[in-house]
């Protein structure tokens, strides 16, 4: 496995979890700072965690493009477990 397209890969993903982190902050900004999303989201460390783990596995892909490939695997895999916070009558 060579670098360059885990690396890429890498950039993709880095680039949908700022763009995800950017709607949040649209919706909650359209909504007022007492907006539903923003009570359910908390404070947001599953996607910031997301982001933080894209962050550090893209340049570790020059490193070992296994273990970047690893890191993408499991963040993907957290994103499949359904997210309780925006069920109605869950409270954050």
């Amino acid at each position: 496995m060579t670098a360059w397209p885990v690396a890429s890969f890498g950039v993709v993903l880095l680039g949908a979890s700022v763009c995800y982190l950017l709607l949040e902050r649209a919706l909650i900004a359209a909504e007022g700072e007492e907006s539903g999303v923003k009570r359910a989201l908390g404070r947001g460390v599953k996607e910031w965690g997301s982001f933080a783990a894209y962050a550090a596995a893209l340049p570790l892909a020059f490193v070992s493009p296994y273990v970047s490939t690893a890191i993408y695997v499991v963040i993907g895999a957290t994103w499949l477990i359904p997210d309780r916070r925006f069920v109605p009558g869950h409270e954050a």
